[in-house]
């Protein structure tokens, strides 16, 4: 069963992955931190994807491939009021929105692979250092 994460919580995720589509390169100590967060929450880095997928990868997508875009971070007020409008509408898309949908996510995946692949492998390295502790 999946478990239910905080609004509160749920806020600092969109924000984390929000991260994903601004226009400069992400470092390898803010992968670490991200990773660190997602390990923490509980959810799988699937669930996490699935966030990424059907909320904010939508919402955001369109920054990459804009020639000036946002690369300083998304305003969180306004990014989490239309993140609210988007999942208000929800299972009332028609079925051009969902084809959009699913054919936005060839790109989302284009574009957030790699800092997947790198958060996956970090939080692994995590839980291999939770189970060595939890050994000693």
């Amino acid at each position: 069963m999946k478990p239910l994460i905080s609004i509160v919580y749920h806020r600092s995720f969109v924000v984390k992955i929000s991260d994903f589509y601004l226009d400069t390169e992400l470092t390898e100590q803010d992968l670490t931190r991200k990773s660190i967060v997602f390990k923490e929450s509980g959810l799988t880095i699937e669930e996490i994807k699935d966030i990424n997928y059907h909320e904010v990868g939508p919402l955001l997508i369109n920054n990459l491939k804009s020639v000036a875009g946002v690369w300083s971070g998304f305003n969180e007020e306004e990014l989490h009021r239309t993140l609210e409008q988007v999942i208000g509408r929800g299972s009332s898309k028609n079925l051009f929105q969902r084809f959009r949908d699913f054919f936005r996510r060839g790109s989302i995946d284009y574009h957030t692979r790699e800092y997947f692949e790198a958060i996956e492998r970090r939080m692994q390295s995590l839980d291999s250092r939770d189970q060595k502790h939890t050994t000693l």
